[in-house]
């Protein structure tokens, strides 16, 4: 009775009352919490629920409470957490391999992660709403499990944001250990990226200093890869030279239709073709062309064969990224957080974080509903909509090619689209326009070809003829047309028929170059390794579902790849940098080979489903690091040693100086209080800039030409190399002067 006056009370002192009932809970225990993986989505389960009140950081909701992280919030251990001799980079201390992996709070989230402690000592239940991909199940399990939660865990499970969709996945709420497979790969996802990053940027670093390289080797298990790619492609253009070639082409009268162009089909065995098939020498072409002119062709074989050209899938991230990038030119990262906006602001389309194409036989009885609240949205396209016929099911429609989950498609979501800003409206209706059709009948045409002989030699043509253009009309053209087929209709003829050659030409042509990645190109190479990898060993080891990445990380893999400098834009097109080049060139071919992650990743998704464990994936992700480590710390050249003249103790070792401004050299008893250092002059200590200096321990008395106070030698920041300063700039000079080789530089520059 007490609670149910104070849901009637709410209606009356609103916010008030909402007080009463958030501090409610401290005395009885709730029946759900909800733990979702964003701010945004928690508001949305609780405005499904009916707000009570919010107080604390999260939502009552009658009986129910709805929380949220903010993204992890909690992180695995840095080495130095396990031995703190791990602080040092050495090779002594290769491969770190923890025994436990434990995950630490992150400091700034202590408060957040108190109050779900709370929460979850109350809660009867507890709802899980991450975000429907492994991380998102992950985050939320991180929780759970830090504070040991032993009550009924249930998933919640939704794809899109709308109302519609919520009241679907709240009727389906499943035990969360049917998603355990997803945790677990993630977990081993982070494992690895943990072993291989801190491990073999530790060696590699360290055999690059060897070698007298001082910057940061930094090894990712996709970044990695991903880099050589683009260096790869870069390698192929730049050592890419054009070779000519010829081709030949008749123009042939027919008598009702007119005249059309007929091709060169050379036998296997014709002099004069290359090993790719190609024709090089400029000779044959000619006295070539000088027979067929005036000659007779006659038509050996005519076909029409009736095609159908299905509509294009839904889009995967990847194909919707492409497509975006070669009509706004705008970059992986950005596309998906224009996606990701779209499905979590806007709630105008679906999760848009996927790498299928193809769409669950359980949503097809949806379409009405969706293209309904299409027809609100984009009046302009009202025809179009009332086009469409919902008995069409397309081949999009696949369980079979579903896993957990589906192509990126409109929800039954009405709004209104002036709050969208222009690069959201352009790819809503990207999406709209792939999904509508789906609804129209196939592309129908003629494949129509043509062969005939002249000269002894061998001719053709092919064209295409359209009957209905069904889902076409959509787009205007067949869109992603990748056949061979020509887009124009050839004339009728008919066997035996004899057409007077009236043209004969010889067409020269170069081989043209490899293309350079885009920001469309690049995902889709990632996503589809096997179809576009250069390297034929490589291809032959995967197959066309292996992948590096994932749909969230393949963008933000590509910007933490220019932030380091190793990639660059140049136009639209993406290239690899020196440094980048620089760094592939210290590490060996199995750290950058795109298909060895690519096995990593199919391991994972065996994970996901079962088929492995998390130490099995482990255990072979240790001994490919321990391998790696050994190769970096063989073969290094003899490291002259430099016994420390202050103490006579310890040995001197290079270090760098505070915001990378250089080296310079201390001794190894530092701890044990030896303060002895000198600068570095080209990769060896300053021994004798050193004595001086001790000889002096005051430093060498310049008067400051300005003030007469002593100069000090400066280390310069952000850069190598040393100046002269005044040690009254506290009190006021500004005087300054370039150093040469340890004094201040004459004329002194002010």
């Amino acid at each position: 009775m007490h609670l149910t006056l104070r849901f009637r009370l709410r209606c009356v002192f609103g916010c008030r009352i909402g007080w009463h009932l958030g501090t409610y809970y401290q005395g009885v225990r709730m029946q759900r919490l909800f733990i979702a993986e964003k701010p945004s989505v928690a508001e949305d389960v609780a405005n499904y629920l009916g707000i009570t009140s919010k107080t604390g950081g999260y939502f009552t909701c009658g009986a129910d409470v709805v929380a949220n992280c903010i993204g992890h919030l909690f992180e695995m251990a840095m080495p130095e957490h396990y031995d703190a001799s791990y602080k040092k980079w050495a090779f002594e201390t290769l491969p770190i391999v923890p025994d436990r992996w434990p995950l630490l709070p992150k400091q700034q989230h202590t408060s957040r992660i108190q109050m779900l402690g709370r929460l979850l000592q109350q809660a009867q239940s507890v709802v899980h709403v991450g975000d429907p991909d492994n991380e998102g199940q992950l985050l939320v399990d991180e929780v759970l499990q830090h504070f040991n939660y032993r009550g009924p865990v249930q998933r919640f499970w939704c794809q899109s944001q709308d109302p519609i969709s919520f009241a679907a996945a709240f009727e389906t709420l499943r035990p969360n250990s049917d998603f355990v497979g997803m945790r677990d790969s993630a977990l081993a996802r982070g494992r690895a990226d943990w072993l291989i990053g801190m491990n073999l940027s530790r060696a590699y670093t360290l055999r690059a200093q060897a070698f007298g390289h001082s910057a940061v080797v930094s090894v990712g298990r996709v970044q990695t890869p991903t880099l050589e790619l683009v260096a790869s492609r870069d390698r192929l253009i730049a050592n890419f030279r054009p070779i000519p070639f010829h081709r030949i082409h008749i123009t042939v009268d027919h008598p009702a239709s007119g005249a059309f162009a007929l091709g060169w089909m050379p036998r296997e065995d014709q002099v004069g073709l290359d090993e790719e098939g190609r024709l090089t020498d400029t000779r044959i072409a000619n006295d070539l062309v000088d027979q067929l002119r005036g000659a007779i062709a006659t038509v050996s074989k005519f076909d029409v064969i009736p095609k159908l050209k299905q509509p294009p899938h839904a889009f995967s991230l990847a194909s919707i990224g492409l497509v975006a990038s070669n009509m706004y030119g705008i970059t992986a990262a950005q596309t998906l957080e224009i996606c990701q906006s779209l499905y979590e602001k806007h709630k105008l389309t679906t999760y848009p974080r996927v790498d299928t194409e193809y769409l669950p036989e359980n949503q097809f009885g949806a379409a009405p509903d969706i293209l309904s609240a299409i027809r609100d949205n984009i009046p302009a396209i009202a025809a179009f909509i009332d086009a469409a016929d919902t008995n069409i099911k397309s081949p999009t429609w696949d369980d079979s090619k579903v896993t957990a989950h589906h192509g990126i498609i409109p929800t039954a979501m009405r709004a209104d689209l002036s709050a969208l800003n222009e690069l959201e409206l352009g790819l809503y209706q990207l999406v709209v326009q792939r999904y509508v059709a789906q609804f129209y009948p196939p592309c129908s045409y003629d494949s129509m070809s043509v062969t005939a002989t002249a000269c002894g030699e061998t001719f053709g043509a092919r064209g295409k003829r359209i009957t209905d253009p069904g889902w076409t009309q959509l787009f205007g053209a067949v869109e992603d047309d990748e056949d061979d087929e020509g887009k124009d209709a050839l004339p009728v003829v008919s066997e035996g028929d004899e057409l007077p050659v009236i043209d004969a030409v010889r067409l020269d042509k170069q081989t043209t170059k490899p293309k350079r990645f885009t920001e469309g190109t690049l995902p889709i190479v990632m996503e589809k390794i096997a179809k576009y990898i250069d390297d034929p060993a490589d291809r032959a080891v995967l197959n066309e579902k292996d992948g590096i990445g994932t749909p969230a990380t393949r963008g933000a893999i590509i910007e933490e790849l220019k932030r380091r400098g190793f990639l660059v834009n140049e136009g639209k097109y993406i290239v690899s940098t020196p440094a980048g080049r620089a760094v592939l060139e210290l590490l060996p071919p199995h750290v950058k080979s795109a298909s060895l992650t690519a096995h990593f990743q199919r391991q994972l998704n065996e994970i996901e489903r079962g088929e492995r464990t998390i130490d099995q994936f482990v255990s072979e992700q240790v001994a490919f690091v321990s391998e790696l480590v050994r190769v970096a710390a063989s073969d290094l050249p003899e490291r002259p040693r430099h016994e420390c003249p202050g103490c006579g103790q310890g040995q001197l070792e290079r270090r760098t100086r505070k915001h990378g401004a250089g080296h310079f050299w201390s001794c190894s008893a530092w701890r044990d209080g030896c303060k002895f250092t000198a600068d570095d002059s080209d990769g060896m200590p300053d021994l004798a800039a050193a004595a001086a200096r001790r000889a002096q321990p005051d430093g060498p008395s310049i008067p400051c030409p300005s003030c007469t106070q002593p100069l000090r030698r400066v280390a310069r920041r952000g850069t190598a190399g040393y100046f002269w300063g005044c040690s009254a700039w506290r009190e006021g000079c500004r005087f300054t002067a370039d150093d040469a080789n340890g004094k201040p530089a004459a004329p002194a520059a002010t």
